[in-house]
C-alpha cells in the first residue's frame, strides 16, 4: 500500500496501475463526501491558492491506462463553484484525537483505577477497553470533545487515533504518576482537566499596553483536588517534533519581547549591573527592532502573495539583529512563550508551572518545573499565514525543538 505522499504524486504522473487509484479514492475521498472543508489544496489551482480548504462533492476519473487521471469535485467556503481538481493537489485530510484530552481521560481513568504507577496494567486496560463497548475508555463511549476534523464532529474515522493517542497517553502519565511532584496527586486520586485554548485569561497591564488582548491559557492541562481552592498542578503539554511555543501576531510579539528584556536586564549578569540609563537604551534598541519587524508584518496584510517571501526575510533579519546584539534574551523570549508569566502572571491558573514533553515516536516524556528548564533553544522565526486566502499579518514563531 502506497502512503499518501506516494499516492498523490503517482497520480501527478498519471502512473496509476493494479487498481491503485480505486482503492484510494475509497480509502481517502469518497469517506469525506458531504463533510465540510476536509480536505486542503497543496498548489493553486483555477483561482485557488495552496492552502485554501475545500469540500469534496464526488470524484471523476478520466482517460485509460497509464493515461488514467482522477478528480475530485469540490467547492471553497462559501462558493458553489465546483472545481475539478487533480487528487494530486490534495493533501490527506487531518483527522485526530487531540493529545491533551487523551492524557487527560488516560490520567482520571487510571489513577481512579489505581494502576498509574504501573504502565503494563495500564496498557492491558486501553487493551479490554477496546474490546468492551461498555468500558469508560472504549471509542463508543467518547464524547464529541477532542476530535479534529471534520468541523469537530466525531466519526468513525477518527477511531485509529483516538487509541494511538490514547496509547501515547500512557507513557506521559506514567511518568507524571512516578514523579515525587505528581505522588500526592496520584494517592489522593485528584482530578485532569482539559484548560488549554478553550479557556481565557485576563492579560496583564503590559500586555494591554501593546494591544495584544488575545488571553489562550497557556495552562493545557490541570490537575486539581476536588475538595481544594487550590488552583492545582498546571501543565504545559508538548507534543511532537513541531509542536510551538509561540506563534504571535505584532502585538503578542510585540508583548513578549518588552516582557521578556525587562527579565533580562534585571537577571542576566550581562545586563544587571548595568545603569539604568544603559538598560533604557537597551531596552529601546531592541523594541524598536521589534516595531519593525512588526510594520512588516502588518504591511503584509494587504500585499500581493508573490512578496510574501521578500517581506518575511525582511522581517526576519530584525529579529536576526536583536539575536546578534543580544544573544541572551533568547532564554527569557522562550521561557515567556512557553509560560505565560508576564501574560497572566506567576500565580495565575492559566501560567504553565510545568513543561511536559509527552512521548513521541521513540523519546521518553519528560516532566520538568518550568524553575529547572533550561529556555535556550531555536531562536524566533518570522512566517507566512498559514490561510493565503485571508488577509493575514505575517507571524513569529518559537518552535519548541529543532
Amino acid at each position: 500500500m502506497f502512503s499518501f505522499k506516494q499516492f498523490t504524486a503517482m497520480l501527478s504522473e498519471a502512473e496509476l496501475r493494479n487498481g491503485a487509484g480505486e482503492r484510494h479514492t475509497k480509502k481517502y475521498i469518497t469517506p469525506y463526501i458531504g463533510y465540510k472543508e476536509t480536505h486542503v489544496l497543496n498548489s493553486d489551482h483555477e483561482g485557488l491558492g495552496e492552502g485554501s480548504r475545500v469540500s469534496v462533492h464526488g470524484t471523476s476519473v478520466e482517460g485509460s491506462g497509464k493515461n488514467k487521471q482522477y478528480y475530485a469535485i469540490a467547492s471553497s467556503a462559501g462558493s458553489r463553484k465546483r472545481y475539478k481538481i487533480p487528487f494530486g493537489k490534495i493533501e490527506k485530510p487531518t483527522l485526530k484525537y487531540n493529545d491533551e484530552h487523551a492524557h487527560v481521560k488516560i490520567w482520571n481513568h487510571m489513577v481512579n483505577s489505581g494502576i498509574a504507577n504501573d504502565k503494563e496494567a495500564m496498557s492491558l486496560e486501553l487493551e479490554r477497553a477496546k474490546k468492551d463497548k461498555n468500558h469508560p475508555l472504549n471509542f463508543n463511549r467518547a464524547e464529541e470533545k477532542g476530535f479534529i476534523g471534520m468541523k469537530g464532529k466525531k466519526t468513525k474515522l477518527h477511531e485509529p487515533s483516538y487509541y494511538e493517542q490514547l496509547s501515547n497517553a500512557i507513557d506521559t502519565v506514567h511518568a507524571l504518576a512516578n514523579h515525587p511532584h505528581f505522588r500526592k496527586a496520584v494517592q489522593e486520586k485528584h482530578a485532569a482537566t482539559v484548560t488549554g485554548s478553550s479557556k481565557k485569561g485576563q492579560v496583564s497591564e503590559l500586555w494591554r499596553s501593546h494591544n495584544s488582548t488575545e488571553g489562550t491559557s497557556k495552562t493545557d492541562i490541570a490537575i486539581i483536588n476536588p475538595k481544594s481552592k487550590a488552583k492545582g498542578i498546571r501543565i504545559s503539554l508538548k507534543g511532537g517534533s513541531n509542536s510551538q511555543l509561540m506563534s504571535a501576531g505584532p502585538e503578542e510579539n510585540a508583548a513578549v519581547h518588552d516582557y521578556a528584556t525587562r527579565q533580562m536586564l534585571n537577571q542576566s549578569p550581562r545586563y544587571s549591573g548595568l545603569s539604568d540609563a544603559e538598560k533604557k537604551r537597551v531596552h529601546s534598541e531592541i523594541m524598536g527592532h521589534v516595531e519593525k519587524a512588526n510594520e512588516v508584518a502588518n504591511t503584509a496584510r494587504n500585499a500581493p502573495k508573490s512578496s510574501m517571501d521578500r517581506l518575511k526575510l525582511e522581517a526576519q533579519e530584525h529579529m536576526n539583529k536583536i539575536e546578534k546584539e543580544h544573544p541572551a534574551l533568547n532564554p527569557f523570549l522562550r521561557r515567556e512563550a512557553a509560560t505565560g508569566e508576564g501574560k497572566f502572571g506567576k500565580d495565575s491558573p492559566h501560567t504553565a508551572a510545568y513543561i511536559v514533553k509527552s512521548s513521541h515516536g521513540n523519546r521518553a516524556p519528560i516532566v520538568q518545573p518550568v524553575d529547572k528548564i533550561n529556555f535556550q533553544g531555536p531562536k524566533i522565526r518570522a512566517a507566512k499565514s498559514k490561510d493565503p486566502e485571508k488577509a493575514r499579518t505575517l507571524n513569529f514563531k518559537l518552535d519548541e525543538t529543532k
